[in-house]
């Protein structure tokens, strides 16, 4: 799934957020950044309006981005975490 998206906040190191400027359907949302021991952990939160499909795969499109998100950090922070960049 694919979304243009604006910033609509941005605060270095602990919070952004965004909104759809186009795509299918309207989303916005923000993440939080918060200091751990061991690193940094990142909160998000989003909000869409599907339309009726997705009304009815609600549960399944949900399941569906969150996998994929997922995958996403965990390759994010194997690139974070490398020794190339560590080096650097």
């Amino acid at each position: 799934m694919e979304s243009n998206v604006e910033m609509t906040a941005w605060e270095y190191g602990h919070k952004y957020g965004y909104k759809s400027v186009g795509g299918s359907f309207p989303v916005e949302g923000y993440g939080l950044f918060e200091a751990k021991d061991d690193g940094t952990e990142l909160t998000m939160h989003m909000k869409m309006q599907a339309g009726s499909f997705f009304k009815v795969a609600e549960g399944l499109v949900a399941k569906q981005m969150e996998k994929q998100l997922d995958a996403s950090f965990d390759a994010l922070k194997l690139v974070l975490e490398s020794e190339e960049i560590n080096a650097a």
